[in-house]
């Protein structure tokens, strides 16, 4: 997941030629994050207000000022100003351990976002810009400068900027409640108050590290009671390990429901449409779709049903599978949404002789760590190195920081590593840009910085070990890392991952690939106790087990992605969120609709993504292209990942995806390679 929220008023993109530039590095003492001055809680406080004067002055500047290629470069400092502040509160406010720091990082996100919508409705900048792109100039402008430009004008109008005064204000009112509707979902799906107590010998084969977080109690019966509550990491532990199907039950409905978000969503939804329908769009993913690669939801729909007219049939043999094995462990035949993750889990052991904690094995963290320094290594001749941070910059005292430096090019960038669960800490594994690249002179450039977040399990041993789960996480928001890290454009607006949402999750997901290819793990995947490297027949074994439940899991994918579809969709009057989907999940997968659950009110996308929730699906079917026809040969070629660096990553968001992807590959990107990959001939 990368986490960006498009700003209408952050600027520009790049110019994409392979230049030397000297580094902007920040300060070994800046402060929190990074942030020069951030020392406190209320620092962060006095920073957000001092904006307002600044970012006021720019504005007026800007408006007076003839329209010419100044007038992007000053809405780029104007963004840049806002985002330095932004981001770090943003990231402040998932990541902090202290209360004070994220009470005072969640009032700036709301100063600074009620400035940004501001803003995007100010008709001077607006009128800068629609002048611009009509001077003579333009033409001479950059074919990134020129799209920006664009894009920016695009999101303004769909801001309201062109909307009469009464129109305009309420807009303006539905954009800040949408905010914070968005925000408060958010939270709350990590924040439910429920409950269940069940005798802790029902939750045997649970690992250990996961037993020492429950709280138990002694029943007056004397039975050991252990809680359990819907904290992602316990629920997802219970549903793989725990072998009665009622705790099992009990943790899917935990953590597929909460009640506060039921409301929430159901407005988040009215508001958006009427935003949507304010602006004249049939409804809000009709107006979010125009400026992407998809442009409207019927065509979003058709690459989806294309999709899953394909799976059906492996589906049903998966899920013939898993009830045959429920029948040899005495249970009924009938597969329930807590089923899967448990008999799955047995079944791959069992077909392909995987022990998960034995593969776990071979992943200690500081040879996963090697790992990724010599991809890059290889790849692009780019280290990624430990370098200690100043301790003012850092929130929590396992936090680790690393340089990314270019063998002749020089440092790329900085990334932050907070990888493991703690008290007070969100769940959202996520990329978090804390300072986005940007070309502030024709000599320098500000390096980006951006912090990869997880939620690990904790562990009491010397040298963690990840499971094949965290190494996948890992190596995907890795991904995203380093396409924030190595884009190279000429503003911030577009740097990195913030570009269309279409394409921003294709460079995470195709990293995962080098997470299970044994060319590439002989090299770094050893046995924490006697450096035995993984035997190349259990990755083997692993790569395979892989495909034996892929058509449950895309058509997963498929119900998510048509989940949020419909619910900012052309809504149906007396249709709720609910009923969405329940009739999605029939429609999409094989899993029986069970009382009680209502996923879409944990289902966090549905805020951060609105719309957009097909890029998942879209990035599956473009990684498992592009690692075809470019890795799948030689995954460590050097020819390759230049390749891949200097015709995608390179240019952030500054260039329209579809014609990005379609000159990189040679030809438009087709399913045939994904349903090839899940086990099925997709011709």
């Amino acid at each position: 997941m990368f986490v960006h929220v498009r700003r209408g008023v952050a600027v520009l993109s790049a110019r994409h030629l392979r230049r030397n530039y000297s580094s902007v590095v920040p300060s070994s003492h800046s402060g929190l994050f990074g942030l020069t001055g951030f020392h406190s809680p209320a620092d962060l406080l006095t920073l957000a207000s001092r904006l307002t004067s600044k970012i006021a002055n720019l504005s007026t500047r800007l408006s007076n000022d003839t329209p010419s290629l100044s007038t992007i470069q000053l809405l780029d400092e104007i963004s840049n100003s806002i985002c330095e502040v932004l981001d770090v509160a943003e990231l402040c406010k998932i990541v902090h351990p202290s209360r004070d720091y994220v009470a005072s990082a969640r009032q700036v996100c709301d100063m600074l976002q009620s400035m940004i919508i501001e803003l995007n409705t100010h008709h001077g900048i607006y009128g800068s810009l629609s002048a611009l792109e009509r001077s003579v100039v333009f033409p001479s402008f950059t074919r990134e400068q020129r799209r920006v430009v664009q894009l920016l004008r695009k999101e303004m109008e769909n801001a309201g900027i062109l909307l009469v005064d009464h129109e305009k204000r309420r807009a303006v009112e539905l954009q800040d409640r949408i905010y914070r509707l968005c925000d408060q979902f958010l939270h709350n799906c990590d924040a439910s108050d429920l409950r269940v107590e069940v005798p802790i010998h029902r939750l045997t084969r649970m690992p250990p590290n996961i037993l020492r977080r429950l709280k138990t109690r002694l029943a007056a019966d004397g039975t050991v009671l252990s809680e359990l509550t819907s904290d992602s990491l316990l629920v997802s532990s219970v549903l793989k390990w725990a072998p009665d199907p009622t705790v099992r039950k009990a943790a899917y409905v935990l953590g597929n429901y909460s009640p506060d978000n039921v409301q929430i969503l159901e407005e988040l939804r009215a508001c958006r449409h009427e935003l949507a329908a304010t602006l004249g769009f049939p409804s809000f993913t009709h107006m979010s779709l125009t400026t992407k690669m998809a442009k409207s939801p019927e065509n979003v729909s058709q690459f989806v049903d294309r999709l899953a007219r394909h799976l059906p049939a492996k589906a049903t043999r998966e899920m013939t599978l898993i009830g045959q094995e429920k029948i040899r462990m005495g249970e009924t035949a009938e597969v329930f949404p807590w089923d899967t993750s448990f008999y799955m889990g047995k079944l791959l052991a069992s077909t392909f002789e995987l022990d998960a904690r034995q593969l776990s094995c071979y992943f200690p963290l500081p040879r996963v760590l090697e790992g990724l320094h010599l991809i890059c290594q290889r790849l692009f001749g780019i280290s990624l190195s430990p370098v200690a941070p100043d301790p003012a910059e850092c929130w929590a005292s396992e936090v680790q920081k690393f340089e990314l430096k270019h063998e002749t090019e020089g440092v790329m960038g900085f990334l932050y590593m907070d990888l493991y669960a703690r008290p007070g800490k969100l769940s959202p594994t996520a990329q978090y840009t804390i300072r986005a690249g940007r070309r502030i002179s024709p000599t320098e450039y500000q390096l980006p910085v951006v912090a990869l977040v997880c939620n690990f399990s904790p562990q009491t041993r010397s040298i963690p070990l990840l499971t094949t789960s965290e190494l996948n996480q890992l190596f995907h928001e890795f991904g995203h890392a380093l396409h924030s890290i190595l884009s190279r454009t000429e503003f911030q607006h577009v740097a990195g991952g913030r570009g269309e949402l279409d394409f921003v999750e294709t460079p995470s997901t195709l990293f995962e690939y080098f997470a299970e290819d044994y060319r590439v793990l002989r090299h770094f995947a050893r046995h924490f106790e006697t450096n035995e490297v993984i035997p190349e027949a259990m990755v083997q074994r692993w790569r395979a087990s892989r495909k034996l439940f892929a058509g449950m899991t895309a058509q997963e994918s498929l119900f998510q992605a048509m989940l949020d579809q419909a619910c900012f969709g052309v809504p149906v009057p007396g249709r709720t969120a609910l009923d969405l989907a329940e009739d999605l999940q029939r429609q999409y997968t094989l899993l029986p609709v069970v009382a009680g659950v209502q996923r879409q009110t944990v289902f966090g996308h549905l805020a951060s993504y609105g719309g957009g929730c097909y890029t998942y699906v879209f990035a599956r079917v473009f990684a498992s292209h592009i690692w075809a026809k470019y890795f799948e040969q030689d995954p460590l070629s050097r020819e390759a990942g230049e390749r891949y660096r200097r015709e995608l990553l390179h240019y952030g968001g500054s260039r329209d995806p579809e014609a990005m992807l379609t000159e990189y590959l040679g030809e438009r990107p087709c399913q045939t390679w994904y349903l090839r990959e899940i086990g099925i001939d997709g011709n």
